[in-house]
C-alpha cells in the first residue's frame, strides 16, 4: 500500500522531460478526487507516465541523476504491459486506467511483486477538460485534446490497443461539455477511430458550432466502407493498412482487400480529400517477396483514383508487443532490405512518399529488447544501454547479453514453453493469444 498526499509528475517525449501529458492529466484529476495535491517543491512521490518501452532508458538516466530519492509510481501503456523492468528499478507500478487508482488497489504492484495482477479498467470514459498540448516541431502550435473513446473494437494481432482493455465510448453529452472548455481553435478529438463513435455526427456538430477545427485524421477502411458519408467530415485520411498483401492483412486480423482500399480512396478524392497517410508494417510473420509484389500491385490499382495526389506511407519495422498474439514472433531484425527498397523505387501517377522506408537493425533490436526486458536479470544491461548509447547499437552484443541472462534469443521467435517477463505480473488471456498466433505464424 502506498501512502502519500503530495506528488510531482514526470513524462518523457521527443522534447525531453516534462511535467504533464494527457495521461498524467487524467491521473491528476484522480489524485484531486483522493485529496492529494500536486507539489513540485516538496513531493512525497513522483508519478511517471510512460507509453513507449524506449522511454525506459530516459527514466533510468533521470533516476540515476536526480538529487532526491522520493519513491516513484509508474503508469501508462509500457509498464501496464510489462512492469518487470520498472519493478526491478525500484518503482511501484499501476496497471491500467489512471481513473481507477487507489493506494490499496489490486492493480498496484510493489517492487518484488511476483503475483499476476488485473489491469484496472474504468467502466466509463469521461474526457478531461482543459488539457492543451504544445506542438514544438516546426511552427509552434497549441491543440486542445478531447478523448472520445478508449480501446479499439478491432483486435489486430500486433496492437496492444485492442487487447489490453475493452472498447469504451465517452457519452456524447460529456464530450460536448469538455469541448466547451476548448482554449484553442484546433481540437484533437482522439480515438483509435473517431468515426466509430456512435455519436460522432453529434460531436462534429458541436465542433462546428464552436468554430473549432478537428485535427484528427485516423480512420479505418472497413468503417469508411460502411459509412462513406463521413468522408465529408474530414479533410485528410490517416489509416492503417499494415500488411503488404491481403494474405498478411487477413492473418493479423485486418482483412481489408485491395478493392476495399481502392474504393475508399476513390470516394475520398471525390469528396475533395487531398491528403492521405498510411501506416504500414514490414517484416510481419511469414512475409515474402510475393507479398511485396502484391503491395506494388495495390499501388498500381491506385493510379487512377490518386493521380496527381500525394500518399505518405509510414513504414514501421515489425516488433513483437507484450500482451498481444504476436508477442511470440521474431522482430524484423535482419530484414531483407532489397524487398522494401524495391517498393521505394517504384513510381506511379501519384507521389508516393516513404517516411521513413527502412529502420536500422540496431533500432529495431533495441526496441525489441526493451519490450522484452526482464526484471533483475536484465537491470544491469539496461543501465549500460542508458548511459553508453553505443551499447544499444551492437545487435550481436545485445543478443548475447540478453540470452546469457534470460536464456532466450531476444531477436528470435520466443519459445512457446518459456514464460514472458510480464507473465508473473500481469493477468491477461495468454492462451487465447497463443491460439491466434498459431494460426498467424504457421
Amino acid at each position: 500500500m502506498l501512502e502519500f498526499s503530495r506528488y510531482d509528475t514526470l513524462v518523457f517525449s521527443e522534447h525531453g522531460a516534462d511535467t504533464n501529458c494527457y495521461g498524467l492529466q487524467v491521473v491528476r484529476e484522480r489524485m484531486g478526487q483522493l485529496g492529494k495535491s500536486y507539489d513540485a517543491v516538496d513531493p512525497q512521490i513522483t508519478l511517471h507516465s510512460s507509453f513507449w518501452p524506449e522511454q525506459l532508458l530516459d527514466f533510468l538516466r533521470w533516476d540515476a541523476r536526480r538529487p532526491t530519492r522520493t519513491p516513484v509510481l509508474v503508469g501508462g501503456n509500457a509498464p501496464s504491459t510489462n512492469p518487470a523492468p520498472y519493478l526491478a528499478a525500484g518503482c511501484n507500478v499501476f496497471l491500467g486506467d489512471g481513473e481507477c487508482y487507489s493506494d490499496d488497489s489490486s492493480s498496484l504492484l510493489a517492487p518484488g511483486n511476483t503475483t499476476p495482477a488485473p489491469v484496472a479498467v474504468v467502466p466509463e470514459v469521461v474526457p478531461v477538460s482543459g488539457y492543451v498540448d504544445e506542438q514544438k516541431e516546426g511552427k509552434s502550435s497549441r491543440r486542445y485534446f478531447c478523448e472520445i473513446s478508449r480501446g479499439c473494437r478491432n483486435r489486430c494481432a500486433f496492437c496492444q490497443y485492442g487487447w489490453l482493455k475493452p472498447y469504451r465510448e465517452a457519452a456524447a453529452e460529456h464530450v460536448e461539455a469538455a469541448l466547451e472548455f476548448a482554449q484553442t481553435k484546433h481540437v484533437r478529438v482522439f480515438a483509435a477511430d473517431r468515426f466509430q463513435h456512435s455519436a460522432y455526427s453529434r460531436i462534429r456538430s458541436k465542433l462546428d458550432a464552436l468554430g473549432a477545427v478537428d485535427t484528427g485524421s485516423d480512420a479505418s477502411i472497413r468503417f469508411l466502407l460502411k459509412h462513406p458519408e463521413l468522408l465529408a467530415q474530414t479533410r485528410k485520411i490517416r489509416t492503417g493498412i499494415e500488411g503488404m498483401s491481403f494474405r498478411l492483412r487477413k492473418r493479423v486480423g485486418k482483412p481489408i482487400t485491395d478493392d476495399d482500399i481502392v474504393n475508399v480512396h476513390g470516394a475520398a478524392v471525390a469528396a475533395g480529400i487531398k491528403s492521405f497517410d498510411w501506416y504500414m508494417i514490414y517484416g510481419l510473420p511469414t512475409e515474402t517477396d510475393a507479398d511485396a509484389d502484391a503491395f506494388l500491385d495495390l499501388l498500381a490499382k491506385l493510379e487512377t483514383p490518386l493521380k496527381g495526389h500525394t500518399l505518405a506511407i509510414h513504414w514501421n519495422a515489425f516488433q513483437p508487443n507484450a500482451c498481444t498474439p504476436l508477442q511470440w514472433a521474431a522482430p524484423a531484425v535482419g530484414y531483407p532490405a532489397a524487398r522494401l527498397k524495391r517498393i521505394g523505387a517504384a513510381r506511379f501517377s501519384f507521389k508516393a512518399m516513404h517516411v521513413p522506408l527502412l529502420t536500422s537493425d540496431a533500432t529495431v533490436a533495441r526496441r525489441t529488447l526493451l519490450t522484452r526486458a526482464a526484471g533483475p536479470e536484465t537491470a544491469d544491461m539496461l543501465k549500460i544501454m542508458a548511459f553508453q548509447p553505443i551499447a544499444g547499437r551492437n545487435v550481436a552484443a545485445m543478443a548475447s547479453a540478453y540470452q546469457k541472462r534470460v536464456g532466450v534469443d531476444p531477436f528470435g521467435e520466443w519459445p512457446g514453453d518459456k514464460p514472458f517477463p510480464w507473465d508473473q505480473h500481469v493477468q491477461y488471456d495468454k492462451s487465447r493469444m497463443r491460439r491466434w498466433y498459431d494460426k498467424i505464424a504457421f
